[in-house]
């Protein structure tokens, strides 16, 4: 036996086993995905992962063990060279069968979108190979595959046009991928990718003229650094101001509501008087938050809070939090030695994130953390500094239970980050790194979630069941329905009202984390699709939200990271003398990012013209609230909870039950703008409950207290 194995592996070039392996794994999935999509039908493939039954599983083995076998017995012996050309043919000819039976439009879209790595991936290294020395039947054999992808992308552009003729009828069916056929933009969005075409225009001509420059005035120079560095600070002292102004304005004119602003006010009260963080807004109990959400990290705001106790102080703290990730993003450039081009691009790009921006809107998160301490675990792990590398994980990973998932994909990206490049060097430490990473990630999660299933509110996997084919088998049953039902997964993430943000996304970093050549860079990209677009929660993939902040700074180091895959290429060369796709596409990242992320802050900051046309209102508003005794046991409804959250006792009307309640309401609090209809049945309320109304009252704020 052993001879015949010896024998079999004869001539194979045993460092492309592992890689082999991997590859025919996944191209097999690949083909017994697409038989799936062609063997059963839409409703199954694209609206409803229940449908999947377990009887399945013998059609995909049958069709994965088969093709795993044959691709992996043709690529040890003539592919070794095109392992990427096979992944990214059969990946495309999944994408376009996806596409061709596809619902709607916007799915089509998602096809294309999901096709640029795999027709880059195989240009790539169809060039790669066809400047070495290879055989000519290998180089025409690359040629081939390569137009093949090439037709098959061109082919799924047709198959998009002729989806949008197509009347889009709702399916009989329980619609878990929640498919529209909803308009992607309305039309003031539309009104600002037509801007971004005048930027991006702008931005070329501009940057053509200085390549002129330098070709045929060399004498000429232009300090680029100084002016570059000038912009960034310009831009990042604006940015900082208007929306800190813009997020202290939406308080004063009372716009925070309880979730999520009036509780984290209630709670720092309560860490500033040493009661630890709790809360009785958030669950109409008293509660600390660390059963709902386990997020000690908050406990490095507290000195700033204790030394100006005011709800403002945290809505600048975060804008602040999230402004300082700049740091460790600059010190990573600097380590990598990025190009001053592509830094300055960088900088532009992190400080005019529509992703981050607006990660900001929905008031305090502890979310926010993620951003500069993503980047400094990931400075530390390409500086080799153990210690801030361990201080820092740790410190990612206290923010909040979900985090350890962006550790653990970052913990893989590491662990194999020497595997798909040629290099006989291997990185110990990067990979000694990778794997702490990734037990330490997976042993916090198990343990924080067990916690707060346990002891506390519970991890929110709810938000996950529109992703199981049968809810009682927990995860096997979302591993089973992946395994059976691709498509249906691939079509959650592509909805219209998806499709709206991952261009935004993409767009506002130039598309560049698709052009990465290390395959393990990939793995970034796994958070924002598990995080913000694979479930059906609508919050998680709106901009306006809190939760971009960390997928969107993976995102933008995967831009360092395409940066640093061509840096020694010369067909893709980033020096700032040649016009070349990377540079290119860097314009790309300023103007989407410049245009919607300035858009974003501009509609914000509007609120402050919102406050001067009322001041008095909100005035008498808010010093009515603040002035309230102190020690009195409050029931308030949402958007008066934040000025009066410096009280032990404090629950927000819309989830307390009075008629079930175990403590002596003193007042109950009501805000004088809600809508008549709504006010009215509030009052009836209140009065069934045996309250009536105090002569506490105001103009805009009723009070109401016991009849007895």
């Amino acid at each position: 036996m052993g001879y015949l194995f010896n024998k079999f592996f004869n001539g194979f070039n045993k460092k492309y086993l592992l890689i082999s392996i991997i590859s025919s794994f996944v191209t097999s999935f690949f083909i017994a995905a697409s038989v799936a999509l062609v063997k059963y039908d839409i409703l199954r493939n694209y609206y409803n992962v229940r449908l999947v039954e377990l009887a399945e599983f013998k059609l995909f083995l049958f069709i994965f063990i088969i093709s795993f076998i044959l691709i992996f017995l043709i690529s040890w012996r003539f592919l070794t060279q095109q392992l990427v050309l096979v992944v990214s043919l059969f990946w495309l000819v999944f994408l376009i069968i996806f596409s061709y039976y596809s619902p709607t439009s916007s799915l089509v879209i998602g096809a294309l979108i999901s096709s640029i790595p795999a027709i880059f991936l195989s240009m790539t290294k169809s060039i790669d190979n066809l400047e070495k020395s290879v055989k000519m039947k290998e180089k025409i054999l690359n040629l081939t595959i390569q137009a093949l992808n090439i037709f098959i992308f061109l082919v799924i552009i047709l198959i998009y046009f002729e989806k949008t003729k197509i009347d889009y009828v709702l399916p009989a069916t329980l619609n878990l991928s929640n498919i529209t056929n909803d308009i992607i933009y309305a039309q003031h969005m539309m009104d600002r990718w037509n801007i971004f075409l005048y930027v991006f225009a702008g931005l070329v001509i501009t940057y053509s003229i200085i390549l002129l420059l330098f070709r045929y005035k060399p004498s000429v120079k232009i300090p680029f650094k100084k002016i570059s560095i000038i912009i960034i600070t310009v831009a990042l002292i604006t940015q900082i101001t208007a929306l800190s102004i813009a997020m202290v304005y939406r308080l004063k004119v009372l716009g925070t509501s309880t979730y999520d602003f009036g509780i984290f006010i209630q709670m720092f009260n309560n860490m500033k008087s040493l009661n630890g963080m709790v809360t009785t807004l958030e669950r109409s109990v008293v509660l600390t938050h660390l059963k709902v959400h386990f997020s000690p990290i908050y406990y490095l705001m507290l000195p700033i809070y204790v030394l100006f106790p005011n709800p403002s102080t945290l809505q600048i703290i975060q804008v602040l939090v999230v402004a300082s990730g700049i740091i460790p993003l600059w010190l990573i450039t600097k380590e990598s030695k990025t190009n001053s081009f592509i830094r300055f691009v960088i900088m532009v790009v992190y400080i005019l994130s529509p992703a981050l921006i607006t990660s900001s809107f929905y008031d305090l998160h502890e979310n926010c953390f993620l951003a500069p301490l993503i980047l400094f675990v990931l400075y530390f792990a390409i500086k080799k500094n153990t210690i801030f590398f361990i201080v820092f994980s740790i410190l990612t990973l206290l923010i909040k239970e979900d985090s350890s998932l962006y550790l653990f994909f970052i913990g893989l990206y590491l662990t194999f980050s020497t595997l798909f490049v040629n290099t006989k060097k291997k990185d110990v430490k990067t990979i000694f790194y990778g794997i702490g990473l990734l037990i330490s990630s997976l042993l916090y999660f198990l343990v924080i979630t067990n916690y707060l299933n346990s002891s506390g509110d519970g991890a929110m996997f709810w938000r996950y069941n529109n992703l199981n084919i049968d809810s009682d088998m927990g995860l096997f049953g979302i591993v089973t329905g992946f395994l059976l039902n691709p498509s249906y997964y691939l079509a959650t993430l592509f909805t219209p009202q998806k499709i709206n943000t991952i261009l935004i996304l993409l767009g506002s970093v130039g598309f560049l984390p698709f052009f990465v050549k290390n395959l393990a860079s990939y793995f970034l990209l796994v958070p924002v699709i598990i995080i913000n677009y694979i479930t059906t929660y609508p919050y998680q993939h709106q901009f306006g939200f809190q939760y971009f902040y960390g997928s969107a700074v993976l995102i933008i180091f995967m831009v360092l990271l395409a940066e640093k895959d061509h840096q020694n290429n010369m067909g893709f060369s980033s020096k700032i003398n040649h016009f070349n796709l990377i540079n290119f596409l860097g314009l790309l990242a300023i103007a989407v990012s410049s245009v919607h992320g300035i858009s974003y802050i501009a509609e914000r900051v509007q609120i402050v013209e919102t406050y001067n046309n009322k001041k008095e209102v909100y005035n008498e508003m808010k010093e009515f609230l603040i002035n309230f005794p102190e020690e009195k046991k409050v029931v308030a409804t949402g958007y008066l909870t934040p000025y009066l959250a410096d009280r032990y006792y404090l629950y927000d009307y819309s989830y307390y039950d009075l008629s079930d309640s175990e403590v002596e309401i003193d007042y109950i609090i009501v805000d004088g703008r809600i809508a008549s209809e709504k006010l009215e049945d509030i009052v009836v309320n209140i009065n069934n409950n045996g309250f009536v109304e105090s002569t506490l009252s105001t103009e805009y704020i009723l009070v109401y207290e016991p009849s007895e």
